[in-house]
């Protein structure tokens, strides 16, 4: 599966219209993936190894109650 990082996640909740941004730093540290099917993972790398550290799985309604990600 081949994904493209994006910078802006946005989707309807419940008659509702959500819209996160990330900047540069978050795109790099911790990206948000939509997976589809309205899940999406935060991946979190450690920024002096390059590598993975966890994963987080959302589906809409945790995200939008963790909008502080």
């Amino acid at each position: 599966m081949n994904m493209k990082l994006q910078s802006e996640i946005t989707f309807n909740y419940e008659d509702n219209y959500y819209r996160f941004e990330l900047s540069e730093d978050e795109l790099n540290i911790r990206p948000l993936i939509s997976l589809g099917h309205g899940v999406y993972a935060q991946v979190n790398f450690d920024k002096f190894e390059s590598k993975v550290i966890s994963v987080r799985y959302f589906n809409k309604l945790s995200l939008i109650k963790n909008a502080s990600i």
